[in-house]
């Protein structure tokens, strides 16, 4: 939760405080697991590389019916180093760890969910526009019924991003309230991305004003938060629209 609200310090803080001395395996897994998922989103990718690598190898000493484990970590933990492989030039490593993951989701609607929100992420990095759409519309179908309030407002501002590249240009708007709510819930994970998302949105409108304005906010909020957008084609996206103090 701390993570989740943006302190990414203290997410580190206690998750290494839970590794000292000697602890139970499952609680090292979720340890690793919590600096893996900080450290990439701190832009360390290395770091957070190895930390995801050192979950599956925990985790394969681990039975798999522990309560809550297999879904919340061992599905979510191949489709975080997806993302990680894709940032490092590494798609067809993405899509096999994306695979693993929808795999051990097999019998989970809450694996599914998972799988399908951090699909929709790859697909927006990689500007899938149709995959983006099919895994949002996956996510926002799932949480609803699962009564996961914050899920669909991550479809609601992926999907306004991908129908606005598909043609429709109020996409543009539906992911700009859909970012408004998301914020004011208080949730600061991924801001930089969604808001080069809706930077691209609005430039594909045909309004490269708002879209510079939006590129120059998401610099402002990873100064502050320290969450970094690493997605290489928004980054460089947003080079052209505003390029980098030297």
């Amino acid at each position: 939760m701390t993570g989740v609200a943006g302190d990414y310090a203290a997410t580190i803080a206690l998750a290494e405080h839970a590794l000292v001395g000697d602890v139970l395996p499952v609680t090292a897994v979720a340890a690793h697991y919590a600096l893996g998922w900080a450290q990439f989103v701190l832009g360390r990718v290395d770091l957070a590389r190895y930390e995801f690598a050192t979950v599956e190898e925990l985790m394969s000493g681990i039975a798999i019916d522990v309560p809550g484990l297999f879904v919340s970590v061992a599905v979510t933990a191949p489709c975080w180093a997806a993302l990680i492989a894709h940032v490092s030039g590494d798609d067809s490593g993405a899509d096999a760890r994306i695979a693993l993951g929808a795999a051990r989701a097999t019998h989970s609607d809450l694996g599914h969910l998972h799988v399908a929100l951090l699909r929709s992420w790859l697909a927006a990095m990689r500007r899938d526009v149709m995959d983006a759409r099919s895994s949002g519309a996956v996510c926002a179908r799932l949480s609803e019924r699962l009564g996961y309030p914050l899920f669909p407002l991550h479809a609601r501002i992926i999907g306004g991003w991908a129908d606005t590249l598909a043609g429709d240009v109020a996409g543009a708007e539906r992911a700009d309230t859909a970012y408004g709510e998301y914020h004011a819930a208080g949730v600061r994970l991924f801001l930089p991305f969604y808001l080069l998302l809706r930077a691209e949105a609005h430039a594909e409108t045909g309004d490269p004003a708002t879209a510079a304005r939006l590129v120059v906010e998401s610099r402002a909020v990873s100064a502050s938060l320290g969450d970094v957008c690493l997605s290489p084609r928004l980054n460089a996206f947003a080079d052209t629209l505003v390029p980098p103090a030297s």
